[in-house]
């Protein structure tokens, strides 16, 4: 089972954790998290949102779908979101659906877009493949 949790940092940054199975069973959590930070944002001023995945066990489509929606909010809203301490299995799955992946950044230039299909359904659990 999975969890995600959102704080508030101060200094304009805001921390959400995501740990464990990240699959279709987190949407109502994950969305509720998006709707956090947007309260949060609108508090703060927020400049950042960093994402630490090093507790992913399993990153699925609904994970995906989390990181591009608050990739899409940030840009509307004006702060940047990076990743952090990115576990294998998230890291594999990021990779596989194509996740622009800089130094840890979500994303740099360019917009990332999950591909339909194959690509973004796949998830990866730790020693799977």
């Amino acid at each position: 089972m999975g969890e995600v949790r959102v704080v508030d940092r101060g200094g304009r940054e805001i921390v959400v954790f995501l740990s464990g199975d990240i699959d279709a069973g987190m949407h109502e959590d994950l969305t509720a998290a998006i709707d956090e930070v947007d309260s949060l944002e609108h508090l703060s001023l927020l400049n950042r949102a960093i994402v630490d995945l090093k507790e992913v066990t399993l990153l699925e489509r609904e994970g995906l779908d989390f990181l591009q929606a608050l990739h899409d909010r940030g840009g509307e809203h004006g702060f940047q979101v990076d990743l952090s301490t990115i576990s294998g299995p998230a890291h594999r799955a990021l990779d596989a659906s194509h996740w622009p992946l800089g130094i840890g950044s979500v994303p740099g230039a360019s917009e990332p877009r999950l591909p339909g299909g194959e690509a973004g359904q796949r998830s990866l659990r730790e020693g799977g493949g």
